[in-house]
Protein backbone atom coordinates (compact mmCIF):
# COMPACT_ATOMS: atom_id res chain seq x y z
CA UNK A 1 0.00 0.00 0.00
CA UNK A 2 1.99 3.41 -0.82
CA UNK A 3 1.96 6.08 1.27
CA UNK A 4 -1.37 8.23 -0.06
CA UNK A 5 -3.80 5.17 0.24
CA UNK A 6 -2.13 4.37 3.88
CA UNK A 7 -3.45 8.27 4.63
CA UNK A 8 -6.34 8.40 3.01
CA UNK A 9 -6.67 4.87 5.50
CA UNK A 10 -5.50 6.71 8.27
CA UNK A 11 -7.68 9.39 8.01
CA UNK A 12 -10.57 7.33 7.79
CA UNK A 13 -9.69 5.79 11.25
CA UNK A 14 -9.52 8.86 12.80
CA UNK A 15 -12.75 10.08 11.32
CA UNK A 16 -14.06 6.78 12.89
CA UNK A 17 -12.55 7.40 15.86
CA UNK A 18 -13.49 11.02 16.95
CA UNK A 19 -16.91 9.59 15.52
CA UNK A 20 -16.98 7.09 18.73
CA UNK A 21 -15.73 9.55 21.07
CA UNK A 22 -18.36 11.83 20.66
CA UNK A 23 -16.96 15.09 18.26
CA UNK A 24 -17.73 15.75 14.90
CA UNK A 25 -15.38 14.90 12.16
CA UNK A 26 -15.36 16.50 8.61
CA UNK A 27 -16.17 14.03 5.65
CA UNK A 28 -12.49 12.72 3.97
CA UNK A 29 -11.82 14.23 0.46
CA UNK A 30 -12.31 11.48 -2.11
CA UNK A 31 -9.93 12.52 -4.75
CA UNK A 32 -6.84 11.00 -3.11
CA UNK A 33 -8.88 7.25 -3.42
CA UNK A 34 -9.35 7.86 -7.44
CA UNK A 35 -7.00 5.41 -8.55
CA UNK A 36 -7.95 2.35 -6.09
CA UNK A 37 -11.82 1.43 -6.37
CA UNK A 38 -12.20 -0.47 -2.86
CA UNK A 39 -10.33 2.27 -1.02
CA UNK A 40 -12.62 4.74 -3.49
CA UNK A 41 -15.84 2.97 -1.95
CA UNK A 42 -14.38 2.48 1.36
CA UNK A 43 -14.67 6.55 1.62
CA UNK A 44 -17.56 7.15 -0.20
CA UNK A 45 -19.76 4.53 2.46
CA UNK A 46 -17.06 6.17 5.67
CA UNK A 47 -18.61 9.82 3.83
CA UNK A 48 -22.02 8.62 3.64
CA UNK A 49 -21.83 6.88 7.49
CA UNK A 50 -20.83 10.50 8.52
CA UNK A 51 -23.62 11.97 7.25
CA UNK A 52 -26.12 10.01 8.64
CA UNK A 53 -24.92 9.92 11.92
CA UNK A 54 -24.95 13.76 11.60
CA UNK A 55 -28.36 13.91 10.37
CA UNK A 56 -29.93 11.06 13.32
CA UNK A 57 -27.71 13.29 16.06
CA UNK A 58 -29.22 16.37 15.05
CA UNK A 59 -32.48 14.86 14.79
CA UNK A 60 -32.13 12.82 18.27
CA UNK A 61 -30.81 16.07 20.14
CA UNK A 62 -34.36 17.61 18.57
CA UNK A 63 -36.43 14.70 19.97
CA UNK A 64 -34.78 14.30 23.58
CA UNK A 65 -35.32 17.88 23.46
CA UNK A 66 -39.26 17.43 23.38
CA UNK A 67 -39.77 18.97 19.48
CA UNK A 68 -42.14 16.40 18.61
CA UNK A 69 -42.42 18.38 15.40
CA UNK A 70 -39.40 17.50 13.31
CA UNK A 71 -39.38 14.82 11.00
CA UNK A 72 -36.71 12.46 10.85
CA UNK A 73 -34.33 12.79 7.65
CA UNK A 74 -35.50 10.24 5.05
CA UNK A 75 -33.77 6.79 4.09
CA UNK A 76 -31.75 7.01 7.22
CA UNK A 77 -31.76 3.56 8.13
CA UNK A 78 -29.88 4.30 11.24
CA UNK A 79 -32.88 5.72 12.78
CA UNK A 80 -35.43 3.21 11.66
CA UNK A 81 -36.10 2.35 15.65
CA UNK A 82 -35.84 5.99 16.73
CA UNK A 83 -38.91 6.91 13.72
CA UNK A 84 -41.06 4.20 15.46
CA UNK A 85 -40.45 6.12 18.94
CA UNK A 86 -41.20 9.36 17.01
CA UNK A 87 -44.50 8.39 15.93
CA UNK A 88 -45.70 6.36 19.12
CA UNK A 89 -44.65 10.06 21.70
CA UNK A 90 -46.42 12.17 18.55
CA UNK A 91 -49.32 9.62 19.04
CA UNK A 92 -49.16 9.83 22.83
CA UNK A 93 -49.39 13.45 22.87
CA UNK A 94 -52.26 13.81 20.91
CA UNK A 95 -54.28 11.00 23.53
CA UNK A 96 -52.79 12.89 25.65
CA UNK A 97 -54.55 15.99 24.14
CA UNK A 98 -58.04 13.78 24.24
CA UNK A 99 -57.33 13.12 27.65
CA UNK A 100 -57.26 16.63 28.89
CA UNK A 101 -60.47 16.91 26.79
CA UNK A 102 -61.83 14.79 29.27
CA UNK A 103 -62.01 11.70 26.96
CA UNK A 104 -60.61 8.56 29.36
CA UNK A 105 -61.10 5.92 26.58
CA UNK A 106 -57.90 6.28 25.46
CA UNK A 107 -55.16 3.45 25.97
CA UNK A 108 -51.87 2.79 25.05
CA UNK A 109 -50.85 -0.56 23.81
CA UNK A 110 -47.02 0.42 23.32
CA UNK A 111 -43.59 2.11 25.17
CA UNK A 112 -43.76 -1.36 27.32
CA UNK A 113 -43.61 -0.30 30.98
CA UNK A 114 -44.46 3.62 29.99
CA UNK A 115 -47.46 2.08 28.79
CA UNK A 116 -48.92 0.29 31.80
CA UNK A 117 -47.99 3.68 33.93
CA UNK A 118 -50.28 5.15 31.41
CA UNK A 119 -52.95 3.13 31.32
CA UNK A 120 -52.83 2.81 35.32
CA UNK A 121 -53.43 6.74 35.88
CA UNK A 122 -56.39 6.45 32.85
CA UNK A 123 -57.70 4.08 35.28
CA UNK A 124 -57.14 6.48 38.21
CA UNK A 125 -58.81 8.95 36.66
CA UNK A 126 -62.01 7.02 35.20
CA UNK A 127 -62.17 5.99 39.03
CA UNK A 128 -61.57 9.36 39.95
CA UNK A 129 -64.54 11.05 37.50
CA UNK A 130 -66.89 8.22 38.92
CA UNK A 131 -66.57 9.27 42.25
CA UNK A 132 -66.80 12.99 41.09
CA UNK A 133 -69.99 12.64 39.61
CA UNK A 134 -71.33 10.58 42.33
CA UNK A 135 -70.37 13.36 44.82
CA UNK A 136 -72.00 16.27 42.48
CA UNK A 137 -75.07 13.89 41.87
CA UNK A 138 -75.21 13.61 45.97
CA UNK A 139 -74.37 17.47 46.40
CA UNK A 140 -77.09 18.60 43.64
CA UNK A 141 -79.37 16.03 45.94
CA UNK A 142 -77.83 17.41 49.31
CA UNK A 143 -78.85 21.20 47.94
CA UNK A 144 -82.05 20.77 46.38
CA UNK A 145 -83.19 19.33 49.56
CA UNK A 146 -81.90 22.17 51.78
CA UNK A 147 -83.20 24.30 49.37
CA UNK A 148 -86.75 22.65 50.12
CA UNK A 149 -85.97 22.86 53.78
CA UNK A 150 -85.51 26.37 53.95
CA UNK A 151 -88.85 27.36 51.49
CA UNK A 152 -90.03 25.37 54.59
CA UNK A 153 -88.14 26.71 57.34
CA UNK A 154 -88.87 30.25 55.80
CA UNK A 155 -92.58 29.40 55.97
CA UNK A 156 -92.97 28.92 59.48
CA UNK A 157 -91.10 32.42 59.93
CA UNK A 158 -93.83 34.98 60.92
CA UNK A 159 -95.07 37.26 57.52
CA UNK A 160 -94.21 40.43 57.48
CA UNK A 161 -98.36 41.26 56.22
CA UNK A 162 -99.11 39.41 59.78
CA UNK A 163 -97.07 41.31 61.69
CA UNK A 164 -97.60 45.34 60.09
CA UNK A 165 -101.34 44.49 61.35
CA UNK A 166 -100.48 44.80 64.81
CA UNK A 167 -96.95 46.75 64.48
CA UNK A 168 -95.54 48.74 61.67
CA UNK A 169 -92.51 49.61 63.45
CA UNK A 170 -90.99 45.88 63.42
CA UNK A 171 -87.99 44.52 61.90
CA UNK A 172 -86.75 41.14 61.59
CA UNK A 173 -83.21 40.28 59.95
CA UNK A 174 -83.08 36.47 59.81
CA UNK A 175 -79.24 35.90 57.92
CA UNK A 176 -78.56 31.68 58.40
CA UNK A 177 -74.84 30.58 57.85
CA UNK A 178 -75.58 28.25 55.76
CA UNK A 179 -79.10 27.81 53.89
CA UNK A 180 -81.11 26.94 56.34
CA UNK A 181 -79.75 27.52 60.30
CA UNK A 182 -80.66 26.98 63.75
CA UNK A 183 -81.96 30.60 64.73
CA UNK A 184 -86.05 31.15 64.76
CA UNK A 185 -87.97 33.94 65.61
CA UNK A 186 -91.67 33.95 66.45
CA UNK A 187 -94.21 36.94 66.14
CA UNK A 188 -97.90 36.05 67.48
CA UNK A 189 -100.96 38.72 68.23
CA UNK A 190 -102.31 38.75 71.35
CA UNK A 191 -105.40 40.64 72.65
CA UNK A 192 -103.93 44.79 73.17
CA UNK A 193 -100.65 43.85 72.11
CA UNK A 194 -98.49 41.12 70.74
CA UNK A 195 -95.77 38.98 71.76
CA UNK A 196 -92.13 38.52 69.42
CA UNK A 197 -89.80 36.06 70.50
CA UNK A 198 -86.07 35.18 69.37
CA UNK A 199 -84.49 31.67 69.53
CA UNK A 200 -80.91 30.56 69.29
CA UNK A 201 -81.03 26.55 69.15
CA UNK A 202 -77.83 24.00 69.23
CA UNK A 203 -76.08 24.17 65.55
CA UNK A 204 -76.51 25.24 62.31
CA UNK A 205 -77.35 24.03 59.07
CA UNK A 206 -79.30 20.84 59.11
CA UNK A 207 -79.06 20.01 62.62
CA UNK A 208 -79.65 23.35 63.70
CA UNK A 209 -82.72 23.80 61.80
CA UNK A 210 -84.12 20.22 62.94
CA UNK A 211 -83.92 21.73 66.60
CA UNK A 212 -85.81 25.18 65.23
CA UNK A 213 -88.84 23.04 64.46
CA UNK A 214 -88.76 21.13 67.79
CA UNK A 215 -87.85 24.26 69.49
CA UNK A 216 -91.09 26.31 67.47
CA UNK A 217 -93.26 23.63 67.71
CA UNK A 218 -92.29 23.78 72.10
CA UNK A 219 -93.00 27.31 71.57
CA UNK A 220 -96.20 27.33 70.58
CA UNK A 221 -97.63 24.31 73.27
CA UNK A 222 -95.94 26.27 75.62
CA UNK A 223 -97.95 29.68 75.20
CA UNK A 224 -101.01 27.52 74.68
CA UNK A 225 -100.09 25.92 78.14
CA UNK A 226 -99.29 28.90 80.00
CA UNK A 227 -100.94 32.53 77.90
CA UNK A 228 -99.13 34.90 77.36
CA UNK A 229 -98.81 37.18 80.14
CA UNK A 230 -96.22 35.70 82.09
CA UNK A 231 -92.66 35.45 79.56
CA UNK A 232 -90.77 33.60 82.37
CA UNK A 233 -93.61 30.94 82.86
CA UNK A 234 -93.43 29.81 79.52
CA UNK A 235 -89.42 29.82 79.47
CA UNK A 236 -90.07 27.42 82.21
CA UNK A 237 -92.32 25.59 80.48
CA UNK A 238 -90.79 25.18 77.33
CA UNK A 239 -87.89 24.50 79.06
CA UNK A 240 -89.77 21.11 80.11
CA UNK A 241 -91.02 20.50 76.95
CA UNK A 242 -87.83 20.44 74.79
CA UNK A 243 -86.40 18.25 77.52
CA UNK A 244 -89.38 15.91 77.46
CA UNK A 245 -89.40 16.15 73.54
CA UNK A 246 -85.87 15.18 73.32
CA UNK A 247 -85.78 12.54 76.15
CA UNK A 248 -83.27 14.73 77.75
CA UNK A 249 -84.86 14.67 81.03
CA UNK A 250 -83.16 10.94 81.28
CA UNK A 251 -78.90 11.36 81.52
CA UNK A 252 -78.92 8.14 79.42
CA UNK A 253 -80.08 10.04 76.50
CA UNK A 254 -77.24 10.59 73.80
CA UNK A 255 -78.36 13.74 72.44
CA UNK A 256 -78.40 17.23 75.07
CA UNK A 257 -79.23 19.98 72.65
CA UNK A 258 -81.51 23.08 73.94
CA UNK A 259 -81.56 27.03 72.74
CA UNK A 260 -81.30 30.38 74.24
CA UNK A 261 -84.50 32.74 74.23
CA UNK A 262 -85.20 36.00 74.68
CA UNK A 263 -89.04 36.58 74.70
CA UNK A 264 -91.48 39.80 75.14
CA UNK A 265 -94.97 40.65 75.75
CA UNK A 266 -95.67 44.09 74.56
CA UNK A 267 -98.48 46.04 76.05
CA UNK A 268 -99.67 48.32 73.05
CA UNK A 269 -102.39 49.59 75.51
CA UNK A 270 -100.82 50.00 78.25
CA UNK A 271 -97.33 51.01 77.10
CA UNK A 272 -95.81 48.31 78.78
CA UNK A 273 -93.22 45.71 78.31
CA UNK A 274 -92.43 41.92 79.86
CA UNK A 275 -89.39 40.32 79.24
CA UNK A 276 -87.80 37.02 80.08
CA UNK A 277 -84.61 36.08 78.58
CA UNK A 278 -82.21 32.68 78.80
CA UNK A 279 -78.84 33.84 78.00
CA UNK A 280 -79.97 36.22 75.28
CA UNK A 281 -80.74 40.14 76.46
CA UNK A 282 -83.13 42.99 75.90
CA UNK A 283 -81.62 46.37 74.41
CA UNK A 284 -83.77 48.97 74.84
CA UNK A 285 -82.66 52.04 73.18
CA UNK A 286 -84.37 55.62 74.72
CA UNK A 287 -83.08 59.13 74.50
CA UNK A 288 -80.20 58.28 72.35
CA UNK A 289 -78.58 55.47 75.11
CA UNK A 290 -78.75 51.96 75.11
CA UNK A 291 -79.22 50.22 78.17
CA UNK A 292 -79.13 46.11 78.43
CA UNK A 293 -81.78 44.02 80.47
CA UNK A 294 -79.80 40.94 81.52
CA UNK A 295 -81.26 37.66 80.94
CA UNK A 296 -81.07 34.47 83.14
CA UNK A 297 -77.62 32.64 82.35
CA UNK A 298 -79.61 29.36 81.99
CA UNK A 299 -80.52 27.72 78.56
CA UNK A 300 -83.42 26.29 77.88
CA UNK A 301 -83.77 22.13 77.42
CA UNK A 302 -80.17 20.71 77.89
CA UNK A 303 -79.06 18.09 80.42
CA UNK A 304 -78.37 20.98 82.46
CA UNK A 305 -80.76 23.21 82.47
CA UNK A 306 -82.72 23.05 86.07
CA UNK A 307 -85.96 21.43 85.50
CA UNK A 308 -87.29 24.04 87.65
CA UNK A 309 -85.14 27.08 87.27
CA UNK A 310 -86.97 30.49 88.45
CA UNK A 311 -86.56 32.55 85.64
CA UNK A 312 -87.20 36.38 86.12
CA UNK A 313 -89.81 38.54 84.37
CA UNK A 314 -89.18 42.03 84.19
CA UNK A 315 -91.15 44.80 83.53
CA UNK A 316 -91.02 48.12 81.66
CA UNK A 317 -93.73 50.53 81.54
CA UNK A 318 -94.02 53.95 79.49
CA UNK A 319 -92.14 52.32 77.05
CA UNK A 320 -93.27 54.85 74.21
CA UNK A 321 -90.43 56.63 72.37
CA UNK A 322 -87.87 53.33 73.11
CA UNK A 323 -87.13 51.25 70.82
CA UNK A 324 -86.17 47.38 71.59
CA UNK A 325 -83.78 44.97 70.41
CA UNK A 326 -83.34 40.96 70.43
CA UNK A 327 -80.29 39.43 68.98
CA UNK A 328 -78.14 35.95 68.47
CA UNK A 329 -75.21 36.42 69.67
CA UNK A 330 -74.12 35.28 66.22
CA UNK A 331 -74.63 39.07 65.39
CA UNK A 332 -72.11 39.56 67.67
CA UNK A 333 -69.97 37.18 67.31
CA UNK A 334 -68.93 38.36 64.01
CA UNK A 335 -65.49 38.31 62.93
CA UNK A 336 -64.54 41.44 61.09
CA UNK A 337 -63.23 44.90 61.32
CA UNK A 338 -59.60 45.97 60.48
CA UNK A 339 -57.72 43.72 62.72
CA UNK A 340 -60.29 40.75 62.42
CA UNK A 341 -62.20 41.47 66.00
CA UNK A 342 -65.65 40.09 67.46
CA UNK A 343 -68.61 43.05 66.45
CA UNK A 344 -69.23 42.88 70.24
CA UNK A 345 -72.32 44.39 71.88
CA UNK A 346 -70.33 47.72 72.52
CA UNK A 347 -70.08 48.26 68.67
CA UNK A 348 -73.16 47.25 68.00
CA UNK A 349 -74.71 49.34 71.06
CA UNK A 350 -72.92 52.33 69.47
CA UNK A 351 -74.62 51.29 66.07
CA UNK A 352 -78.58 51.32 67.20
CA UNK A 353 -77.66 54.90 69.03
CA UNK A 354 -75.80 56.62 65.81
CA UNK A 355 -79.32 55.25 63.68
CA UNK A 356 -81.73 55.94 66.64
CA UNK A 357 -83.71 58.53 64.87
CA UNK A 358 -84.63 56.29 61.58
CA UNK A 359 -88.10 54.30 60.65
CA UNK A 360 -86.88 50.33 61.66
CA UNK A 361 -87.24 49.71 57.86
CA UNK A 362 -84.12 51.77 57.24
CA UNK A 363 -82.27 50.40 60.46
CA UNK A 364 -82.90 47.14 59.74
CA UNK A 365 -81.25 48.40 56.14
CA UNK A 366 -78.16 49.85 57.81
CA UNK A 367 -77.45 47.08 60.10
CA UNK A 368 -77.19 44.80 56.71
CA UNK A 369 -74.80 47.30 55.47
CA UNK A 370 -72.86 48.22 58.22
CA UNK A 371 -72.91 44.11 59.34
CA UNK A 372 -71.78 43.45 55.23
CA UNK A 373 -68.95 46.03 55.49
CA UNK A 374 -67.71 44.90 59.21
CA UNK A 375 -67.48 41.42 57.86
CA UNK A 376 -65.42 41.85 54.60
CA UNK A 377 -63.98 38.87 53.06
CA UNK A 378 -64.61 37.31 56.39
CA UNK A 379 -67.30 34.39 56.83
CA UNK A 380 -70.07 34.01 58.59
CA UNK A 381 -69.24 32.19 61.51
CA UNK A 382 -72.76 31.86 62.92
CA UNK A 383 -76.39 32.02 62.22
CA UNK A 384 -77.71 35.87 62.69
CA UNK A 385 -80.70 37.06 63.67
CA UNK A 386 -82.40 40.02 65.04
CA UNK A 387 -85.52 41.86 65.73
CA UNK A 388 -86.31 45.46 66.27
CA UNK A 389 -89.56 46.95 67.23
CA UNK A 390 -90.86 50.25 68.71
CA UNK A 391 -94.27 51.57 69.79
Amino acid sequence: MDPSDRAIVDETAEALRRLVQGERPSLIAISGAEGDQSLKRLVEVTNLFLIQHAESRQFLEMLAGGDLDCDPPPRNLLLSPFKQLHSNLRHLVWQTHQVAKGDLSQQVDFLGTFADAFNSMIASLREKRRIEEELREANTTIVEGMQYARTIQTALLPRESEIFLSSRQFFALWKPRELIGGDLFAFRAVPGGFIVAVMDCTGHGVPGAVMTMIAGTCFQRALEEEGHEDPARVLLSLNRLVKETLNQHHQETPSDDGLDIALCHVDQLGHSLKFAGAKIGLLALRDGKVQEILPDKQSLGYKSSHRHFNYKTHLLEDIQGTSFYLATDGLTDQIGGPRGFPLGKSRLKKFLEANAGMPMAQQKAALESHLDQWRGLEPQVDDITCVGFSL
